[in-house]
């Protein structure tokens, strides 16, 4: 897996419509993206600016190619993006996956059926109280990534065939157990 990342500054009197700006086109543009496993945005605002960081996982460099074109280190920029005011770094970063695990759950099951997330609902709390240490037992949440793709590089031994077929851009539910180990 490669990790890319992105930086770029905008005025703070613009920050928030550029954060919109850059959800409805480079953040949708990778949820797009046959294998772009996840997509992550963080702000950090200092003095005049507000600063972004868009860092993104994708399956291998051919699917960065795939999206960047035949040079992937070079940013894909917007025409709209100068409206902003935007200072934008030219040139992204790659690096090598070495590790990516959730830090204290893992996925056990998802649905996108509301009934179902009801019934999951219903039986956290017997699963609750059989963890040991007062672990949070049941947490239910959209992910907004290609969830199927991640789902299957993090536990390629869970994947069911019901699991591959979802909608790579589907905001799914998620249910996550803390690990009992």
């Amino acid at each position: 897996m490669i990790a890319r990342s992105w930086n770029g500054r905008v005025p703070q009197e613009h920050a928030g419509c550029f954060h919109r700006h850059l959800l409805k086109t480079g953040v949708s543009d990778y949820r797009q993206q046959p294998g772009c496993l996840e997509v992550r945005l963080w702000r950090s605002d200092a003095d005049r600016w507000a600063s972004f960081l868009l860092l993104s996982v994708w399956r291998d460099l051919d699917a960065i190619r795939a999206y960047a074109g035949s040079t992937p280190e070079v940013a894909v920029l917007y025409p709209e993006d100068d409206a902003f005011g935007l200072v934008p770094d030219k040139m992204v970063m790659h690096y090598r996956v070495l590790s990516m695990e959730p830090s204290d759950t893992e996925c056990v099951a998802w649905s996108t059926s509301s009934s179902h997330r009801a019934r999951r609902a219903r039986r956290s709390s017997r699963r609750r109280s059989r963890l040991p240490g007062g672990h949070s037992a049941y947490v239910s949440g959209p992910i907004s990534c290609n969830a199927a793709e991640q789902f299957t590089a993090w536990y390629p031994a869970r994947t069911t065939e019901k699991v591959k077929e979802l909608p790579p851009s589907a905001l799914v539910e998620i249910e996550m157990i803390a690990r009992t180990a």
